[in-house]
């Protein structure tokens, strides 16, 4: 059993207000794949995230602007996994299967203040039609990317999501 999702949000929940508490008014953190954004960029501007090219790590398939949102989760096939026989197998198991999950590359959570806990981790694990659903009906903003970085989201994503091919 892994807490890391749970435990990343609480940690950058908790990083984000002592940083507030502090005296900061901007400020971007990144806990392993998981992004909270304390206001704008110095410069005004809202803060960009990148969405990593899961076969090319210098790479990203699409930029999220944080206007909306103070936080992104994403759960991946491709940081933490094993090659057996040159299969790559996920550290998320599926719990329809038992086996590891692998339909998708990499999910990701755009959150505000106040929202649903649905975890990355738990979209990844979902049914492609069951995790959209759901996800549609919190009105949440959500990015699946597919083999051949083929992108799905939810209509809530779709203002802050910039793809690049």
């Amino acid at each position: 059993i892994d807490l890391g999702g749970v435990g990343k949000a609480y940690m950058l929940q908790a990083m984000a207000e002592a940083m507030v508490r502090a005296g900061a008014e901007s400020g971007l953190i990144n806990f392993g794949g998981d992004v909270r954004v304390i206001g704008r960029r110095p410069d005004g501007q809202p803060w960009r995230i990148g969405l990593q090219d899961p076969d090319d790590s210098q790479q990203v398939v699409a930029v999220v602007t944080m206007s909306d949102w103070i936080q992104a989760s994403t759960s991946g096939d491709y940081q933490r996994y094993s090659l057996i026989e040159g299969r790559r197998y996920c550290h998320l198991i599926d719990p329809f299967t038992g086996y590891p999950a692998d339909r998708f590359r990499s999910v990701t959570v755009l959150s505000r203040d106040g929202m649903p806990p649905l975890t990355s981790a738990a979209l990844f694990l979902m049914p492609l039609d069951q995790g959209r659903q759901l996800a549609e009906s919190y009105n949440m903003a959500v990015i699946w990317l597919l083999a051949g970085n083929r992108v799905i989201m939810t209509e809530a994503a779709r203002s802050a999501v910039e793809l690049r091919r």
